[in-house]
């Protein structure tokens, strides 16, 4: 059965402010071919385990592994090991998103030869939205892109999440750069100002004590003399 990644349910919003929530869905690649049951089709349901994933009625029934032909049994050998890397793989996503990943993971089944359902392909929602402050917003892609190459192998999906958050990473690190530039301006301004006001105090002192000399020159019998700086 062959299981294509799920595409993205909604658009990334890359630009504050983030009015829409987006969400963005980290996937596991079939890849390896499986014999398929036309008649199951394949379902989407929690994590879980094979034996306890929900069962379709059907009258195929569960078999032991000694009632299977050595066909069927090196079948669902591949099947067990298929479902595990599934499962590894969400649960890397999962445990790397943190707060960011949407609910758990979900998974596309197949019913093996021995009526087991088996993990073939699966999911993991994740909240891709820009937050407004730019410094968040680098936080978030960072964690983003932690969360989509987590696993051993990264799917196409799983690369092209990651590349998205290295564009919001980019553009949270111009934005926070720009803030910083404009900071400086503003205190190289203010210091500039500062220093013409305090220049501006000292020429007005200096014509003081010049006037005062002047007074005092103008009239020898003054004993007294005020400078006022």
């Amino acid at each position: 059965m062959d299981v294509s990644p799920v595409n993205l349910t909604a658009p990334v919003i890359l630009s504050p402010p983030a009015a829409v929530e987006a969400v963005k869905k980290l996937d596991t690649e079939n890849r390896q071919d499986t014999a398929h049951d036309p008649e199951e089709g394949s379902e989407s349901a929690n994590q879980g385990s094979p034996a306890s994933a929900k069962q379709k009625d059907s009258p195929l029934q569960a078999k032991s592994i000694q009632q299977l032909s050595q066909e069927e049994q090196a079948e669902v050998q591949q099947l067990q090991q298929r479902d595990r890397d599934v499962r590894s793989h969400e649960a890397a996503h999962k445990s790397a998103a943190g707060r960011f990943a949407q609910g758990g993971a979900s998974f596309e089944y197949q019913r093996g030869p021995d009526g087991q359902q088996y993990a073939v392909g699966g999911e993991v929602s994740i909240d891709t939205s820009r937050p407004e402050d730019p410094r968040q917003a680098l936080i978030k892609a960072q964690i983003i892109q932690r969360a989509a190459t987590a696993p051993a192998q990264p799917s196409a999906q799983d690369r092209a999440v990651a590349a998205e958050a290295a564009t919001m990473i980019a553009e949270a690190q111009v934005a926070i750069q720009q803030e910083r530039q404009t900071k400086s301006e503003a205190v190289s301004e203010e210091a500039e100002q500062s220093g013409e006001n305090v220049q501006g105090q000292g020429a007005e002192g200096g014509s003081a004590q010049v006037l005062a000399y002047q007074a005092i020159q103008q009239d020898p019998a003054s004993e007294q003399i005020n400078l006022i700086v």
